[in-house]
């Protein structure tokens, strides 16, 4: 274990950095695999900087770590039959879907309870409703939420934008947070539980990490 750890020194940090991102993109197959695949890399790594490579260079030659992974996960399906790529239902997306729900059951509250009070001509003081006061246009500003709450549901169901999907929810959960706090002195509030929800989805991992047992394979490793 010692000597594997000394040797991934002296091909340095960044090259140690980078196999362990080989690594976790390959989160979603057996540890096995996932070695085998990260010695291949390593020994292209090796061969390259013996041949008077950087490390640098080395790793730009050889693509980032999603391109490097694909490979690997397509032998892995051809293989076995089964889906190299993670669920699209993780922990960050049900509670994403969660703070979608919410949202709408806010903008549902917001119309359907009364919004004031008003006093006709008559004097008989009446409940006033956002709808019937303001007409359709006030619809407006509730695509606000609703989209800070969908689209990054929608970019984690494109292959492309899956693997970004924090790039998503972190600038939609703080719309969200910002629509909550803005409007609180009316229907802000229906907001909020959604808000807390779309906060701790963006915080939550968006796809599944390397088992603790297995990040001590990578720490051995390099």
């Amino acid at each position: 274990m010692m000597e594997g750890r000394a040797d991934s020194q002296v091909l340095g940090a960044s090259v140690s950095a980078y196999l362990h991102s080989v690594e976790a993109e390959l989160a979603t197959i057996p540890r096995s695999d996932r070695r085998d695949a990260r010695a291949a890399v390593e020994d292209h790594l090796r061969e390259s900087i013996a041949k008077g490579a950087s490390a640098s260079e080395a790793i730009r030659d050889t693509g980032s770590p999603r391109t490097v992974a694909g490979p690997y996960l397509q032998a892995y399906e051809d293989r076995t039959g089964r889906r190299a790529e993670p669920p699209f239902l993780t922990p960050a997306r049900v509670v994403q879907l969660i703070a979608l729900a919410l949202v709408v059951a806010g903008i549902l509250v917001a119309f359907l309870l009364p919004g004031g009070v008003s006093v006709d001509g008559s004097g008989r003081v009446r409940s006033t409703y956002l709808l019937p006061q303001y007409g359709p246009g006030i619809l407006v500003p509730f695509l606000i939420p609703l989209a800070a709450a969908a689209i990054p549901l929608l970019a984690g169901l494109w292959r492309r934008t899956r693997s970004h999907w924090r790039l998503f929810a972190v600038p939609g959960a703080l719309v969200l947070t910002g629509f909550a706090v803005v409007a609180s002195a009316s229907v802000g509030w229906y907001f909020a539980p959604a808000a807390v929800a779309a906060l701790v989805a963006a915080a939550l991992p968006g796809r599944p990490r390397i088992a603790a047992g297995d990040r001590a394979v990578v720490t051995a490793e390099g």
